[in-house]
């Protein structure tokens, strides 16, 4: 786009078209425009999907209605979605045309907000997580990975809450570790790391530990603290989350030694330590909000790391390897210790 004394022109309308999710699309911009009571005139770009639909003889606009939304509509969300993650800001489809022999008929989504201004914008030249020259590979090995990913509601997910930086410091934290942890769950699922014994087994087990609990007489434990412990028995033979995310970085190679661990130990504290405590209402003084501050830094690069590694994305090209991050912030960005 182009901009000049009159308004805003454009400096190129050519389509671009390719396949994603099976479907083909031609994309190209549109302006729209807007003339104001005073005479001034606003205009502002459109991002605009084609894609050709077989239409029936009868109830075309209906039918087309329907394949939109089982079809079409997911998909183009899916790979907004991903382009917006590649481009740190959001591009949502908020409505539709469709066109047929006979007919047309517009439709607006109703059922989602819009973008909040800080999510939309100008793209600046440091913002983009993946550059402009890398963004054909990075669709076409991309959108593969999230066809074939299992648990796409968690990736999702996953990828809205990198986009956002709205609420407190505490709430992004939380919604960033939330979902680095869905992250980390659904491979934990993939790989069969959710359980240490079979429900036989620990069925076994469980009962001689109560058996046990039941009859300890050093302590000797009253019949509210033995139900206590009881309902935590489950936990006992679930896998870590401290072993599952080990070998989640092991097993998708997520360099992660630059940064704030994840689990502390030593006296240190993890991520995962900020996490319980401001889960649990922990009160800081104000003099560790900078380190709040560094914390959640190093949580969104990580998040970001690893959505990138799952996607297939380049990681070494992009803006949140080790290298690109010093050389935007400095050398000292990834310090935490202090």
């Amino acid at each position: 786009l182009i901009s000049s004394d009159t308004g805003i022109s454009l400096k190129s309308i050519e389509e671009k078209e390719f396949a994603i999710f099976g479907t083909k699309y031609k994309f190209s911009f549109q302006i729209n425009y807007d003339v104001k009571k005073n005479g001034d005139i606003s205009c502002w770009p459109l991002l605009i999907a084609k894609s050709q639909l077989k239409l029936d003889e009868k109830d075309e606009i209906l039918h087309s209605l329907i394949h939109v939304h089982q079809e079409l509509l997911g998909r183009l969300d899916d790979l907004l979605l991903l382009l917006s993650f590649a481009s740190q800001k959001r591009t949502r489809c908020i409505g539709w045309t469709i066109r047929g022999r006979n007919s047309r008929e517009k439709y607006y989504r109703g059922s989602f907000l819009l973008p909040v201004t800080a999510e939309t914008g100008d793209i600046g030249i440091h913002e983009t997580l993946v550059p402009k020259e890398k963004i054909d590979s990075y669709i076409d090995a991309t959108s593969k990975r999230f066809e074939l990913y299992d648990n796409k509601v968690s990736l999702r997910n996953a990828l809205h809450i990198s986009l956002h930086d709205k609420g407190t410091i505490e709430q992004q934290f939380l919604s960033k570790f939330s979902a680095l942890e869905s992250l980390v769950q659904g491979y934990r699922k993939q790989k069969d790391l959710e359980y240490i014994l079979s429900p036989e087994r620990w069925k076994k087990l469980k009962k001689g530990i109560e058996k046990y609990i039941k009859k300890s007489e050093n302590p000797e434990l009253e019949k509210e603290e033995r139900k206590r412990i009881y309902d935590k028995l489950g936990e006992l033979n679930r896998v870590s989350l401290r072993e599952a995310y080990n070998s989640f970085c092991s097993d998708v190679l997520l360099p992660e030694k630059d940064l704030w661990p994840v689990f502390g130990g030593c006296g240190e504290s993890g991520l995962s330590d900020i996490r319980n405590a401001l889960i649990h209402g922990l009160e800081y003084p104000e003099y560790m909000y900078e380190a709040i501050s560094t914390a959640d830094f190093h949580l969104e690069v990580l998040l970001k790391r690893a959505l990138l590694v799952i996607l297939g994305g380049e990681l070494d090209t992009s803006k949140v390897h080790e290298a690109e991050l010093k050389f935007m912030y400095g050398s000292d960005v990834l310090n935490y210790e202090d």
